[in-house]
């Protein structure tokens, strides 16, 4: 009977590939709407412990509308031939075990999906879909700039 040998894996040593790092602790969302610092449900960040980064910019290829409710705006790629605009947003890191609860907080017509920004990064961001009859409330201000013209 012949007995089979196992070999250990290498162990590292100086001048090998650099350690796999530890999975992320935190991911990043960007939002632009009733999520922003200040607006109707920055909470929901808030009590997820969530920390803001810092502002950003979409890429020049977005449009914002009017959820049916009249709370919230609902970013989407511009359409093809519809001119888009680089919308103002909040980037947050969520920790990673309460994201889910964020995913649960959020009603369609919203929802998370991948956002890219003006600085070439793609992150997640909370975005819409929409029917074709909401209103177009696209301004390169932003959520803010519409509500103070409606206040």
């Amino acid at each position: 009977m012949t007995t089979t040998q196992h070999k250990r894996p290498p162990v590292a040593g100086p001048g090998d590939a650099a350690p796999v790092a530890p999975p992320p602790t935190t991911v990043p969302l960007v939002v632009f709407g009733a999520h922003l610092r200040g607006e109707l449900r920055c909470w929901q960040l808030e009590e997820l412990h969530g920390t803001f980064l810092r502002e950003v910019r979409t890429a020049p290829s977005y449009r914002m509308h009017l959820a049916a409710d009249g709370l919230r705006p609902l970013v989407v790629p511009a359409p093809v031939g519809v001119p888009g605009l680089c919308l103002p947003g909040e980037e947050w890191l969520l920790p990673v075990p309460l994201v889910g609860n964020l995913l649960l907080a959020i009603s369609a017509p919203e929802a998370v999906g991948p956002v890219a920004l003006d600085d070439g990064r793609e992150v997640p961001g909370v975005v819409g879909a929409v029917t074709g009859r909401e209103r177009d409330i696209s301004d390169p201000h932003g959520w803010r700039a519409f509500r103070s013209g409606y206040d």
